[in-house]
């Protein structure tokens, strides 16, 4: 059958294809992403965590615990806030 009869399939495309296309591109693109930001977080989790236990470990002889633990973690957090803020800036 030729690509141009009548019912071939190459040139049976709907109004908005193009589009469709697009949308499903912009889709895939944006769970990338996700996924990258997941993995991101994650990984700076671990790091974060990685932190506090060594400021735990340094700084307890200097003050509480619990309050070495509570202003790393603000730190960190306060860090990683303005990171995400400067990447998504455009």
């Amino acid at each position: 059958m030729r690509e141009d009869a009548p019912g071939s399939v190459a040139r049976c495309h709907a109004p908005g294809d193009e589009d469709a296309g697009r949308e499903v591109r912009a889709v895939a693109a944006d769970a990338e992403a996700r996924q990258l930001v997941d993995a991101s977080q994650r990984a700076w989790i671990a790091r974060r965590d990685a932190e506090v236990a060594f400021y735990r470990r340094a700084l307890k002889a200097q003050s509480g615990e619990q309050a070495v633990a509570r202003e790393a973690t603000a730190a960190l957090a306060r860090r990683r806030v303005e990171n995400l803020q400067e990447r998504l800036t455009p």
